[in-house]
């Protein structure tokens, strides 16, 4: 009953599930899975289409699940608001970030920043080395050297794909060992 107050749902509706709104339903949805009361809740885009009650109400239901979750959503405020640590999937790696998904992927765009700049440094630096090898050896492969290396630096730097992300998030929870073996 607590569960159903929480969310806004009503006795009736499981009889007339197919004149449900579609705020409703998710409703019906997600306490239906929160009553299960599982280790994991996995969660794909709660708050689409919804009008701001059925929003609120879904995000204070999520904020109630005492275990883990992922959540897959585009929303970034409900995203900053659920979770605590967020995991970014990328070239076969898994790399997490304690705190809200703002700051996690602020710092993200920072490293890749960061990474580009070291490339391009790294990368003019070779190519000057490579000039002045090439003009201590020889005035005439200087020339063609120099070419060679003007058409390298011509060539935008290949970097990789942007990382699919996901979010997960974690709230107290005291009953299962999976949730205690998540937190370490």
């Amino acid at each position: 009953r607590k569960l159903m107050g929480m969310l806004g749902i009503e006795f009736e509706w499981i009889d007339r599930w197919e004149t449900l709104s579609h705020g409703e339903r998710k409703r019906m949805q997600l306490g239906a899975a929160l009553w299960r009361s599982p280790d994991l809740l996995a969660v794909d885009e709660p708050t689409n289409h919804l009008d701001a009650y059925a929003r609120d109400l879904i995000v204070n239901g999520l904020l109630s699940y005492a275990g883990i979750g992922i959540l897959v959503s585009h929303d970034r405020e409900l995203l900053d608001r659920l979770i605590s640590r967020t995991l970014i999937v990328e070239n076969g790696s898994i790399v997490s970030r304690t705190g809200r998904f703002t700051d996690a992927y602020s710092r993200r765009k920072a490293e890749i920043r960061e990474a580009r700049e070291t490339y391009l440094n790294e990368k003019r630096s070779f190519n000057r080395l490579k000039r002045d090898t090439a003009a201590r050896r020889s005035p005439a492969r200087a020339t063609s050297s120099i070419a060679n290396a003007a058409e390298l630096s011509a060539r935008p730097p290949t970097l990789p794909e942007a990382p699919l992300t996901a979010w997960a998030w974690r709230r107290t929870c005291r009953r299962s060992p999976a949730a205690r073996a998540f937190s370490s």
